[in-house]
């Protein structure tokens, strides 16, 4: 089965820009039809002029700041960053449709400190790159103009108003040896789910990268949200996503919370997408001729070039918002809905890859797959209520342990596997967005009933596969998102023998480690579970006995937990891999909202042992740090309030709790965080 398309390896080495429009530099790379690939430097709005700083080549009017006009006026959903190399990292932002100018370019300055004394590098992204086409969104790609292994400062001007400042990093060199990574993981945001206090969490976080495992959005439309202020209304008016105007409507409503920008501000983000970034458990029919993509939960699913527009426009969607350096074609970067022909067949598999590798030295080498442009079919599509479903169901339809059945597709499951092999670093690493090992409901050897087809239970031979190829894989942890729990837990190389079967304790092959991180907001297995049972446990079944019922039937599941919401953040080291789980109550509008550590676990270096380390004294990292100010509860609740005033503006250097150069939110999370723990 050929599932993936011939699409080449991003290119990572920058490119003059000429001025040309988008389609003129699309024609001149040859991109001109539907399975012509391109790197991530697809437009010139990728494409930022380098100048000499100080200077701007002449054009330092691009860089005046005097119109006074407060950053979102312009710059509605403030800036990020993503995708770093060892020499640069993709810079984004979005310019307000009423502050757009033809004739305006924009300009990009990078510096080594927060004040911008010490300017490294100053960039002009041409007018022509600043376009209505792609819902002005830019990405300045700065590939090949930055030092390695290090933190940068960063903003945008346009039309006399500068962006509020964003810091980047960039990835070590290749040879490079260095002592630790330290990454949030994040996923499933649905916005009108709760608020994003986690998100100011994970701004305040000492860490290196954010790893975000999928769906950054939801596709569902929710006027009535029991949160005050995240209700989400479809421009089309429909319940779910129908276009491009929806995508881009959910991209910018999610990107409105001040929490989630902040967090985007101060950390580069690795990324991939799961299946809401289009539509609920989508898959592709393969043995439809043509080929195409499907869900059962959309509405519009009987009509084959609707779902084939659909795909389109939320991959379209997905490369203007998200700060990720892939392969797309020029069909999709300039698909407009009322002119761009449906793509036919596998059209949508040759021109967009996501897949993608990163390397941190020696220490770590992780890779991004792509788990739903791909896949066939989950087992049993349409014969069961929910996912759960037993295993050897004699009347399913195309069961879970099918040669045929493929969740990466033939080209990326290859490309995995490679990967896999060719590592080398002391950690080798899966940003996964479904569940790799086994969770069962009912552990009875052929009479088993699994939790959710969904995730990769309903895939299994294809995961036996990836476990065979991840034994000689040394240190192999893999990191995932999408089922809204947090769990550690062994991967085995068999969950069908007589001993992974048996309810006891493990006795399994292990060959790595799996930690999952919650959801952000999006509702858990205690939220959704339903008395009468259908959603895949007993009836009358509680928070508690979910968590318990799931590790009781699962021996080589550490933890699991189903009840609350929050973040990870996963720390690597020489010695070993640290995993420690935070629980963040998002019915708390705000950067203080409650956050308290549920689990930590720690994985040597050279085993695939799991030690149990919460309660140890550090195993928050430098989260908790003090400063010694002194200052109680009022305090915070005091800069909260005034953090925009004239007063606090005026002196500002006595409220930069974080030393960034600047007074926001982040700075009242910080003072709470030492009030906290003082």
């Amino acid at each position: 089965m050929e599932s993936a398309g011939d699409a080449a390896e991003a290119a990572s080495e920058p490119t003059e820009s000429t001025g040309a429009t988008r389609r003129a530099l699309l024609k001149a790379a040859g991109a001109s039809s539907m399975g012509g690939v391109l790197s991530a430097l697809v437009a010139e709005g990728a494409l930022a002029e380098e100048v000499e700083p100080g200077s701007a080549d002449g054009r330092g009017g691009v860089f005046d700041a005097s119109d006074g006009r407060p950053p979102a006026t312009v710059f509605p959903e403030s800036v990020a960053s993503g995708d770093p190399t060892p020499s640069g990292v993709l810079l984004w932002t979005r310019i307000a449709a009423d502050a757009y100018r033809t004739d305006e370019p924009l300009g990009v300055e990078v510096a080594t400190d927060g004040t911008f004394e010490d300017v490294t590098y100053r960039g002009v992204v041409p007018a022509a790159a600043v376009d209505p086409a792609d819902d002005y969104t830019v990405k300045a790609d700065l590939d090949g103009g930055l030092e390695s292994d290090r933190f940068y400062f960063y903003r945008f001007f346009y039309g006399g108003t500068t962006s509020r400042v964003g810091r980047c990093r960039t990835l070590p060199e290749p040879d490079a040896s260095p002592d630790e990574l330290r990454v949030a993981a994040v996923t499933c945001q649905e916005f009108s789910n709760g608020y994003y206090g986690a998100f100011a969490h994970v701004a305040q976080e000492d860490v290196d990268y954010i790893v975000h495992l999928g769906d950054a959005i939801y596709e569902y439309a929710a006027p009535d949200s029991e949160y005050e202020g995240r209700d989400v209304v479809l421009p089309s008016g429909k319940d779910v996503a129908h276009g491009l105007a929806d995508f881009r409507y959910l991209h910018e409503r999610y990107r409105s919370d001040e929490f989630y920008q902040r967090a985007l501000e101060r950390h580069t983000m690795i990324a991939t997408w799961d299946d809401h970034e289009i539509v609920n458990n989508r898959w592709w029919e393969y043995d439809r001729d043509p080929e195409r993509p499907a869900s059962t939960s959309h509405p519009e699913n009987g009509d084959r070039e609707f779902m084939q527009r659909l795909f389109a426009e939320g991959i379209k969607a997905y490369w203007e918002f998200m700060p990720v350096r892939v392969n797309i074609s020029a069909e999709l970067t300039d698909y407009d809905p009322e002119t761009s022909p449906a793509p036919q067949g596998d059209d949508l598999h040759e021109s967009f890859r996501l897949y993608r590798s990163f390397a941190f030295g020696d220490l770590a080498d992780l890779a991004m797959t792509d788990e739903r442009l791909y896949r066939t079919d989950p087992p049993g599509e349409g014969q069961y209520e929910s996912n759960a479903a037993p295993y050897r169901d004699p009347d399913m339809s195309d069961p879970p342990d099918a040669p045929d059945r493929t969740m990466l597709g033939d080209r990326q499951r290859g490309w995995f596997l490679d990967f896999l092999a060719d590592s080398t670093a002391t950690w080798t690493v899966w940003g996964n967005e479904v569940l790799t090992t086994a969770l069962k409901t009912t552990n009875d050897g052929e009479e088993s009933t699994y939790l959710n087809y969904d995730q990769w239970d309903g895939y299994q031979a294809e995961r036996a596969r990836i476990m065979e190829g991840a034994k000689d894989t040394e240190n192999f942890v893999t990191l995932t998102g999408d089922l809204h729990s947090y769990v550690v837990a062994y991967l085995l190389d068999d969950y069908e023998s007589p001993d992974g079967q048996e309810p006891a304790p493990l006795q399994g092959s292990p060959v790595g480690v799996e930690f999952m991180t919650p959801a952000i907001t999006s509702a858990n297995l205690s939220e959704i579970a339903d008395p009468s049972g259908a959603g895949g446990f007993p009836a009358g079944t509680d928070e508690t006995t979910v968590n318990q019922l799931a590790q009781s039937q699962n021996p080589h599941i550490e933890f699991f937990n189903s009840s609350q919401w929050g973040y990870s953040i996963v720390e690597f080291t020489r010695e070993d891999a640290t995993y420690v789980a935070y629980d963040v109550d998002k019915a708390e509008d705000s950067p203080c909202a409650s956050r308290e550590t549920l689990v930590a676990y720690r994985t040597p270096a050279g085993s695939d042992e799991l030690v149990e380390v919460t309660g140890e004294e550090n195993v928050d990292g430098r989260t908790n740090q003090q400063t010694g100010e002194a200052a109680d509860v009022v305090d915070v609740q005091a800069l909260f309030a005034n953090r925009e005033s004239d007063a606090a503006a005026n002196t500002p250097g006595s409220f930069d709790f974080n030393e960034d150069a600047r007074l926001d939110v982040v700075d009242v999370q910080k003072l709470f965080v030492e009030v906290d723990t003082s």
